[in-house]
């Protein structure tokens, strides 16, 4: 609906047809060719396809946080953001304990960082 990918460019597809009932668009007019249709499916399938990737990637990576987390999460039932963010981005407290200095993740983001983060 919303275009904004390289291959289709900014561009917003369809047109909204109708009213809005229980916050619910009920239809959708569609302003463009089959092949253009084509072409949206086929992005949609890269979009999705590339972003399953990449998430699958990620929690590979992150694997032993998840993990550490999780169990957590099974002993404790809740935990705060800042609970789950020193378990994962101070671990020195615990490799501190073997004699280890912790090294730090790979893309990882200090807490108080990062882009959802607001400016104080």
């Amino acid at each position: 609906e919303w275009g904004m990918s390289e291959k289709l460019g900014p561009l917003a597809f369809g047109e909204k047809e109708g009213e809005v009932f229980l916050g619910r668009d009920y239809g959708h007019v569609k302003n463009y060719s089959e092949a253009t249709a084509i072409a949206i499916d086929e992005e949609i399938r890269r979009i999705v396809e590339e972003n399953y990737a990449r998430t699958t990637d990620v929690l590979a990576q992150h694997k032993d946080a998840l993990i550490k987390v999780s169990e957590a999460l099974l002993e404790r039932e809740n935990m705060d953001g800042s609970e789950i963010r020193a378990m994962i981005f101070n671990p020195e407290e615990e490799t501190e304990a073997a004699g280890e200095e912790a090294a730090p993740v790979e893309g990882s983001v200090a807490p108080g960082e990062g882009p959802c983060v607001e400016e104080a």
